[in-house]
């Protein structure tokens, strides 16, 4: 009977516990989504985003080296710059117009590549390779600033946060971040076009931002034109 009486008590007190620690869960939940704590916490997760991604842009060993398409893309770059040629519209031309604003803003000439991407860079072409996947960083980062815009009106302030941590340290995007592909720029267009489709539920106008959006994705990729019909119906 006493040990009955003990077992009773320890579930008494087991059930006491539980409520206890879901308050405890609830208050830290709000306390995370108060206005000022959620922006410093969105800051900081911004920051570590960078930071685990900025390893990228000063391996000068790797530049060149992952992928045969990096050397192709900057070939193409230096071609639109000395043609004085925008990009098409269509898929596969958007990551060379993006490297060429790269290089004009920079005042440096987009780095000539041969064959494969083996060859021994100069320092001028150091110094662009480099600015090259620094700007690919910091699209990497944008993405992630992307995916809490796409979020933040779907789900409660700390679910969003919560995506955009998982999108932060994924390790697909983390992989893209050191390549020159078109993919980083193409993620990073289709998923603000389905946060301003998200947005345009509500106000129409959004629609505008989402075209926009997907003409940009289609230019990194062709099949970007497949993501806008599936977000058009």
């Amino acid at each position: 009977m006493g040990r009955l009486r003990a077992e009773r008590r320890q579930e008494d007190q087991g059930a006491a516990i539980a409520p206890r620690a879901e308050r405890q869960a609830w208050n830290f939940l709000q306390w995370t989504e108060k206005p000022v704590i959620h922006a410093i916490l969105l800051t900081l997760l911004l920051l570590a985003a960078l930071v685990v991604r900025l390893p990228h842009a000063y391996d000068s060993d790797q530049f060149f080296q992952n992928h045969a398409d990096e050397a192709t893309y900057f070939n193409k770059a230096q071609e639109m710059m000395q043609r004085d040629a925008a990009p098409l519209a269509h898929g596969g031309s958007g990551l060379p117009g993006f490297l060429k604003a790269v290089a004009e803003l920079s005042g440096q000439d987009p780095v000539a590549m041969v064959g494969q991407g083996q060859a021994t860079l100069s320092s001028d072409q150091m110094d662009a390779a480099r600015l090259a996947y620094l700007a690919n960083t910091l699209v990497g980062v944008l993405i992630v600033a992307a995916t809490y815009a796409l979020a933040r009106p779907l789900v409660r302030p700390a679910k969003a946060m919560l995506a955009t941590a998982l999108i932060a340290f994924d390790p697909f995007l983390l992989h893209l971040s050191g390549h020159l592909m078109a993919e980083q720029l193409f993620t990073l267009f289709v998923v603000l076009a389905a946060a301003a489709a998200v947005r345009a539920t509500r106000h129409p106008g959004w629609l505008i931002g989402t075209a926009i959006a997907m003409a940009f994705a289609s230019m990194m990729r062709g099949n970007g034109l497949v993501v806008f019909a599936a977000l058009a119906a």
